[in-house]
């Protein structure tokens, strides 16, 4: 393969990559919006619903978008080092860093901060 068709695959790949991640934290935002509100899809549901929404829907989505980001930057690394381009080993690189570093490690900070907040607006829901 030339090299102009490595980097257009690369720049192709990345946008894939891109649109998936974005999606993935589309679902996570939407999961925790229906555990803050409580309202799923226009119908108000009770908390203990939203104990489940939490548990087993954010939590999974959450993972799920961690596990994605790493395997991504793993493979953008892997990409990176086997590229016969400079270019193309280059932004491999930046795609591996900005991914690990802004998807999985930021994805974990964000989950680390929401998931107390999200628990103590159920708890304060469960009060009123």
């Amino acid at each position: 393969m030339s090299d102009f068709n490595g980097i257009g695959f690369l720049v192709l790949l990345a946008i894939v990559n891109t649109a998936v991640h974005f999606f993935l934290d589309r679902l996570v935002r939407d999961r925790a919006d229906a555990v803050a509100t409580g309202v799923i899809r226009g119908v108000v549901v009770p908390t203990k619903h939203r104990w489940l929404v939490l548990q087993n829907s954010w939590l999974p989505a959450i993972a799920g978008l961690i596990a994605f980001d790493s395997g991504m930057a793993i493979g953008w690394l892997l990409l990176g080092r086997n590229a016969a381009a400079e270019e193309a080993k280059l932004f491999a690189y930046l795609m591996a860093f900005v991914l690990f570093i802004g998807g999985t490690i930021g994805v974990i900070a964000q989950s680390i901060v929401w998931h107390p907040r999200l628990a103590s607006v159920l708890r304060q829901a469960e009060a009123d």
